[in-house]
């Protein structure tokens, strides 16, 4: 494999006029291409993964083709050849790559390890037009031969290729450079218990039971796009409305009174909530059937065992948010925060 050699001492790039780069743009790409020259190993990585993510794509590529080639029959002759065939193609076959499409580079994909680092995102709205309007970057991108920036959704695949491992052996490099250019020495640490406490997110149970019905109803209806029959609408959009209504109210009551007040709305909500769950439950036992009979591509298959595993989820932690909010809110209990669901289980 060829690795590039940069050099971080420029920061002139080839522009329409003539400017002296100085951003945190120029800064990242600095120091992280310095990083590489210091340890060509990251490429190395990043490219193996790369190679194992390019190779599950086309052994489910090759699921596909052999699950097509079932579904006509030949005639004659040739059935006991064609059967003898499927019975080989159903041996481990070694699965190498091939010359393809271009893809993108790992030194293009650890660019963007960098920005999402930066940014928290490479993918959302804001993050996606900072880096389009950058001259930093598009100019670097033009200095190297690299045309023009990948598409959102191209990014993020390949982000997504790299392994937990790599992107490990990345931060501890980082550390490394850190200590060796002597910027910290990591024998102290600092903590600010005020500032951990202002960015921590504390989700009121409403909320929480708001979102995954309404997240497993979203989904419910999906399933047509794998041949399943949609879950039967009902009351559900209705039911969902007058959740979302009593989430605010819990939210926005305050002063004398309010505690009774906000019992009421939950005893409502719990009602309300109890009724989707029973409908969607009602048809899941109907639809699981055709669900497992689902005769589909191996990743068509997948991605809808996917959807199923989804609903049943977000349906059986609804469960558990109203469970232990009945004990909370009625029984006057103190739940510990190991029992609660504060995040959405995806």
């Amino acid at each position: 494999m060829n690795i590039t050699t940069f050099s971080p001492e420029s920061n002139t790039f080839p522009t329409l006029f003539p400017v002296e780069v100085d951003t945190n743009f120029s800064d990242i790409l600095r120091e992280g291409f310095a990083l590489l020259n210091k340890d060509p190993d990251i490429l190395k990585r990043i490219e193996h993964d790369l190679d194992c993510y390019a190779m599950q794509k086309k052994a489910r590529r090759l699921a596909d083709k052999d699950w097509r080639d079932r579904q006509t029959l030949p005639l004659g002759l040739e059935l006991q050849e064609f059967a003898d065939s499927l019975e080989d193609s159903e041996e481990e076959i070694k699965i190498s790559l091939g010359t393809g499409r271009p893809r993108m580079r790992p030194e293009i994909v650890f660019l963007f390890i960098l920005f999402r680092g930066y940014f928290e995102s490479v993918t959302d709205i804001q993050a996606t037009d900072r880096i389009i309007d950058s001259i930093t970057i598009r100019s670097f991108f033009q200095i190297h031969g690299w045309g023009n920036l990948p598409k959102r959704s191209t990014i993020h695949e390949n982000i997504q290729a790299v392994s937990y491992e790599t992107r490990n052996y990345v931060y501890l490099c980082q550390l490394a450079d850190v200590k060796d250019q002597g910027i910290d020495d990591y024998k102290r640490l600092t903590l600010d218990s005020t500032a951990v406490m202002a960015n921590s997110s504390w989700p009121v149970d409403s909320g929480v039971i708001y979102r995954l019905l309404d997240r497993a109803f979203r989904n419910s209806q999906n399933l047509s796009k794998y041949g399943v029959p949609n879950f039967m609408p009902w009351h559900s959009e209705l039911w969902l409305s007058k959740i979302s209504s009593l989430n605010f109210r819990i939210n926005v009551v305050s002063g004398k009174g309010a505690k009774v007040a906000r019992r009421g709305f939950y005893r409502t909500l719990y009602t309300e909530a109890g009724k989707i769950i029973a409908h969607m439950l009602k048809e899941m036992n109907k639809h699981m059937a055709s669900m497992e009979m689902a005769d589909l591509p191996p990743t068509l298959a997948k991605r809808l065992t996917q959807l199923r595993t989804f609903i049943e989820n977000d349906i059986e932690d609804a469960e558990s948010v109203i469970g232990y909010s009945r004990r909370r809110v009625l029984n006057g209990e103190t739940i510990p925060n190991s029992e609660k669901i504060l995040r959405n289980r995806k």
